[in-house]
């Protein structure tokens, strides 16, 4: 592989919009093949807070908010560590007006997301056409600072 300074690269690929960190990890494989440079770069870039599972949650929270869109269209799945977001769509009106216009547009869409090992959906709610769907990192008890004793 060409060399390629994966910090400059990591901030243009994050310059652009946010990016959960498998995504970020993913896209960095493709300059990068030695795993453990990859991971060093994912905790540099989260200790300095350019990269936040969180921030990236609530960004496309933001972007895919709709108005009109109530819980019984929205179908939300967890399977394998992967959340999946749908929505179909509007029903078809039935009725024989024609309208002029009408409003907002309330596409169908399919998001997953690929999420941590640590991360854990608490639940899901939908309030004034808005999803919210809440994470939390549970880190493991091997995972936790613990003291050691000097004898």
């Amino acid at each position: 592989m060409p060399e390629v300074n994966l910090w400059n690269k990591a901030l243009d690929i994050l310059s652009r919009r946010e990016h959960s960190i498998s995504q970020l990890k993913s896209k960095i494989q493709k300059f990068q093949d030695n795993e453990e440079q990859i991971q060093e770069l994912i905790n540099k870039l989260i200790d300095k807070n350019l990269l936040s599972d969180k921030r990236f949650a609530e960004s496309l929270i933001k972007s895919k908010s709709e108005a009109g869109i109530d819980k019984k269209d929205v179908d939300i799945e967890l399977c394998d560590g992967v959340l999946t977001i749908k929505h179909d769509g509007p029903k078809e009106d039935d009725s024989a007006e024609e309208a002029l216009h009408k409003g907002i547009a309330k596409r169908a869409f399919k998001l997953k997301f690929t999420l941590a090992e640590d991360l854990e959906v608490l639940g899901a709610a939908i309030k004034n056409g808005l999803l919210t769907v809440n994470l939390e990192r549970v880190v493991p008890d091997h995972k936790k600072p613990r003291v050691i004793e000097v004898k």
